[in-house]
């Protein structure tokens, strides 16, 4: 009896053991299992975009008064840069809410929609799938609060007017109206937006004319109140169109069922005759339509900035004083200290090139050894109705410092390398910290090195007539010749009687055979052009300027690939100018008409181009006819 009970005893913990590792068996599965979910199953790689299943209100809808719209898709979705993605046209003073949630993208509506208008809510790529971001390209909610959806489009590309670039993400702008400060003042009733090639459409519009404009947006308000800024205007109202055809097209059928077969099926794989039995031509009709204008052309520019302010003012030393403006500022500055009158004996005043910096030297230590300087400035200033009116400021201008001039030396720099091959006939610039006030001729030296003999050559310095802080050295130079640039302390003085430092400097000028030459041929022009050759990198190496262009040749080019830049210089001023939208002045028209040219050393390129007068540039102009390259 004993063995007995032993033996059931035995036969139990045998069965709480199995039970127990089989319970743990079960756990580990699952927990397995569990920690297993949703892992790739190593298959392809999803790339397709989510896809709609249905929409509440469906797209298109007319009759539309909903608040809010419900659209439903096959995968779960997120959103990705929405707020420069989306654009809702018209405009409405407060964008809808959208938010994702799941399989689902919701809509909200916060202001009453205008009646009778079809509205346009283009997400761009903003809706992608939650797994590997595909987006789902240019969908577009539309619906009409009326009984009908307007259904007319323009398109056109984005360009900046200079590089002639495309300019991704400027807003194109239909307004209803006619005016001179649309941008400042209205807000357009259709938007578009340029995509990474400059190219835009704007869908669903009706049937009137419109006043066009295109704007790099930067604040995203649909105004121009930012000074980088970018902007280009149609000078001609716009009005939207279409046209119908009928096209007749040969397409595969299948004989069985009827079906139109897709033009992108692959059925040339098919080796099996009675397969391809079942497939027969047939001729179709197809109902086109085309909008236009479907060719705009938009280049934006720079406007001359309409607010003017005082922006920085600072004692950059004891006896320099900076003053910088938020635009140009055209009329002169009146800069004053109470009871110490300015004199060109005291006081040195120095703008910048564009006249949006007042440098202030003061020459008087009893003046720039204060501490404090008391003074005045008087200015043009706009106010709160965009009027210029005289402004003056009373400025408290301090330094802490041993109260002596600028600097105790004066320091030059320049591209110029301490040794090194140089181009030939190369422009040599020096910029000082201090305004230079004389030049000793005496105290530097130019030679050539010929056989190790130095021979002195002709040379000459020119102090910057605007900006008296640049010198220029003009030293005509010949190739494979080896040059020294020797400057003894204090050539240099400024006007507090400040000189330099010793320098020394040694140039290699390259040989001829190193360099290539290009000869553009050009049509006679009644109007002047600039013409500027750039290299691959896009620097600008060298100009051409004037009218009635025969040949123009540009020599001693080192080896490069050069792209040719065209400028119309309506104004005959030498350089490129920008437009003004208040003014309704376009920029000068640029031109590329040349890429990438190929110059080799010791070669010469031909090129011919035939270039339009500016007056027949339109704003949708052809490209500078290229003729084929003369062999050299």
């Amino acid at each position: 009896m004993q063995h007995g009970i032993f033996q059931i005893q035995n036969y139990n913990m045998n069965h709480k053991s199995f039970c127990s590792y089989a319970m743990l068996g079960i756990t580990l599965l699952l927990a397995y299992s569990c920690a297993n979910v949703g892992m790739p199953s190593g298959g392809p790689k999803d790339t397709t975009p989510p896809v709609i299943v249905k929409s509440d209100p469906p797209n298109f809808s007319t009759y539309f008064s909903a608040d809010e719209v419900s659209i439903h898709f096959d995968e779960y979705i997120q959103l990705k840069n929405l707020s420069k993605q989306l654009i809702v046209s018209p405009p409405l003073a407060n964008t809808p809410k959208v938010i994702a949630k799941g399989k689902k993208l919701i809509i909200q509506f916060e202001d009453s929609l205008k009646a009778n208008t079809t509205y346009s809510l283009n997400f761009g790529n903003a809706i992608v799938d939650n797994n590997e971001g595909n987006p789902l390209a240019d969908f577009q909610y539309v619906f009409s609060t009326g009984e009908k959806l307007d259904s007319l489009k323009i398109s056109g590309v984005v360009k900046d007017a200079f590089t002639q670039k495309p300019v991704e993400g400027a807003v194109v702008m239909l307004y209803k109206k006619a005016g001179d400060s649309l941008l400042m003042t209205d807000f357009p009733y259709y938007v578009g937006r340029a995509d990474k090639d400059g190219k835009f459409a704007i869908r669903n519009i009706a049937d009137t004319t419109y006043s066009l404009i295109a704007l790099l947006d930067m604040n995203s308000n649909y105004k121009l109140d930012m000074a980088e800024e970018l902007l280009d205007y149609s000078d001609s109202t716009i009005t939207p169109w279409s046209s119908s055809e009928t096209k007749i097209d040969t397409v595969q059928v299948d004989s069985l069922t009827g079906k139109i077969i897709s033009e992108t099926a692959d059925i040339h794989h098919l080796k099996d005759t009675t397969i391809k039995q079942v497939l027969r031509d047939t001729v179709i009709t197809r109902q086109i339509t085309h909008f236009y204008p479907d060719s705009l052309s938009l280049e934006l520019f720079k406007n001359p900035g309409t607010v003017q302010a005082l922006s920085t003012k600072s004692r950059k030393t004891a006896s320099h004083i900076e003053f910088t403006f938020k635009n140009p500022h055209l009329e002169n500055i009146q800069f004053e200290i109470p009871g110490y009158p300015l004199t060109k004996e005291n006081t040195w005043f120095i703008y910048s090139e564009n006249r949006d910096t007042l440098d202030v030297w003061l020459l008087d230590s009893l003046i720039y050894q204060q501490d404090t300087i008391i003074s005045l400035i008087s200015y043009y200033k706009t106010d709160s109705l965009s009027r210029l009116n005289p402004q003056t400021d009373s400025l408290k201008l301090s330094f802490r410092g041993e109260g002596k001039a600028s600097d105790s030396i004066l320091v030059i720099t320049t591209d110029l390398k301490k040794q090194g091959q140089v181009d030939i006939n190369e422009g040599y610039r020096f910029k000082f910290n201090q305004p230079i006030l004389e030049i000793l001729s005496e105290k530097i030296r130019m030679v050539e090195w010929i056989d190790s003999i130095q021979q002195p050559i002709p040379f000459s310095w020119e102090i910057d007539s605007m900006n008296p802080t640049l010198c220029h050295l003009h030293v005509k130079q010949e190739a494979g010749k080896l040059y020294e640039l020797e400057i003894l302390p204090s050539a240099f003085l400024s006007m507090y009687g400040i000189g330099n430092d010793s320098l020394s400097y040694k140039m290699q000028v390259k040989n001829a055979d190193s360099y290539g030459v290009l000869i553009l041929t050009l049509n006679p022009m009644a109007s002047p052009l600039i013409i500027d050759i750039l290299n691959e990198k896009g620097v600008l190496i060298t100009t051409y300027t004037g009218k009635n262009f025969g040949k123009c040749t540009f020599s001693h080019l080192p080896p490069d690939k050069y792209t040719v830049r065209v400028i119309m210089d309506e104004n005959g001023d030498g350089k490129w100018n920008s437009g003004n939208y208040i003014k309704k002045i376009k920029p000068e028209k640029v031109l590329y008409p040349l890429n990438l040219v190929q110059v080799r050393a010791n070669w010469d390129v031909e090129m011919e181009l035939k270039i339009p007068e500016a007056a027949n540039l339109q704003s949708e102009p052809d490209s500078p006819e290229l003729l084929h390259p003369v062999q050299p």
